[in-house]
Parts: structure tokens; C-alpha cells; sequence
């Protein structure tokens, strides 16, 4: 789907404030400071234009099942920092915390 969107992979990253990734049959990244959770890791993709992030948009269900917005991560290799969309559960997810998920 990045593909699609005209994504083109930056770095790899973790959330610079704790988070709480609950993994059941989907991953559910829950908003907010989880004092319990953990700086979840993931990838930052740059997309070029608002027509590569309607479409990331439409897969993620956003407004209906996840809710895009702006936070806050560190890149792994270097500590840099940045701010990129990411997709938080627009619901309650039960379960205990990870610190990653990888397909």
C-alpha cells in the first residue's frame, strides 16, 4: 500500500512518549500516555501528497476505525528527532502492552 501512496521509507523510529500496542488479531496502537506501555517502535514513511494519504487513510479506516494525527518519535540509529501521522484506536482496547509489531 506505501507503494501505492508514493511512500518512501525514512527510518526506523520509537514513540518518544510511552504508548500502549495491544496485538490481538489486529494491532491497536491506544492514544494517549500508557504509564504502563512501552516507547513502541515502528517505521516512518515520507508521502508525497495528500492523494498517497487519502489512500493510506482509506485502508486504515480513518474517522471510523483508527484516527489519524500527529505525535512525536525518535529515529533508532541516531536519536534524532521527528514528527510524523500516525494511527491511533478510536475505541477501548483491552490487553496487555508490546513494544512492536512486525507482519
Amino acid at each position: 500500500m506505501l507503494n501505492r501512496a508514493g511512500g518512501t521509507f525514512l527510518c526506523e523510529a520509537k514513540t518518544a512518549e510511552l504508548r500502549k500496542l495491544i496485538v490481538t488479531h489486529l494491532p491497536f496502537l491506544c492514544d494517549g500516555h500508557a504509564p504502563n506501555g512501552y516507547q513502541v517502535e515502528g517505521e516512518i514513511f515520507e508521502i508525497p501528497d495528500q492523494h498517497g494519504l487519502d489512500k493510506i487513510d482509506d485502508l486504515e479506516g480513518n474517522g471510523s476505525f483508527y484516527q489519524r494525527r500527529l505525535d512525536d518519535f525518535i529515529e533508532l540509529d541516531s536519536a534524532n528527532e521527528h514528527t510524523a501521522w500516525v494511527y491511533y484506536i478510536m475505541r477501548e482496547a483491552d490487553g496487555e502492552p508490546t513494544r512492536a509489531f512486525m507482519l
